[in-house]
């Protein structure tokens, strides 16, 4: 390769970081929560975290199974890493959209090519709806990230590792509908 084409894909790549840093992580922990939802699952985290029980989601000082436990778990690792508030709290959706563009643009690659997988990942990043809910501490991207995923995963799961795609598909898939079915 030519250092003129090493220079565009560094540059390229440099552009690619920088979308996904201004999407997901650009003052992730800036404005105070929105929304009612946010603040009430980022709080019954921060319980089940003081509490040291980590199977158990209290609100309140209440019981608080409404909503799979393994996202407040999840959640709790962002909070004890970035902080017990609006930062660690929305860290989690945030990684969540960067694994869920990282599978788009897998799935697109291996289903037609590298290029057509990483258009179609700068697109996911580039979406309103990725921009959205990756800084809004709720389920929808890490239920998104798990379904998508085990779909992927089943979708090109003739490859010669199938076992281990099958296994993994199916985890993803039923982690991702589990997050569903709570949410309803």
């Amino acid at each position: 390769m030519s250092p003129t084409i090493i220079g565009h894909h560094a540059a390229l790549l440099a552009l690619a970081g920088l979308l996904l840093f201004v999407v997901l992580f650009w003052r992730l922990g800036e404005p105070t929560f929105w929304d009612p939802d946010e603040a009430h699952y980022a709080e019954t985290t921060r319980e089940m975290i003081a509490s040291g029980d980590w199977w158990a989601p209290y609100y309140n000082e209440q019981p608080f199974f409404d909503k799979p436990v393994l996202f407040h778990q999840l959640q709790g690792a962002t909070m004890l890493l970035f902080g017990q508030n609006e930062l660690g709290a929305r860290m989690l959706p945030a990684l969540a959209a960067l694994v869920l563009i990282g599978i788009t643009a897998w799935f697109g690659a291996a289903m037609i090519s590298t290029e057509a997988g990483i258009v179609g990942g700068l697109m996911l990043a580039a979406s309103p709806g990725i921009f959205g809910l990756a800084r809004y501490a709720i389920l929808d991207t890490l239920f998104t990230m798990f379904l998508f995923g085990g779909s992927a995963l089943i979708a090109t799961g003739a490859n010669r590792w199938w076992r281990l795609t099958l296994f993994l598909s199916f985890w993803g898939a039923a982690l991702g509908f589990f997050q569903w079915r709570d949410k309803t």
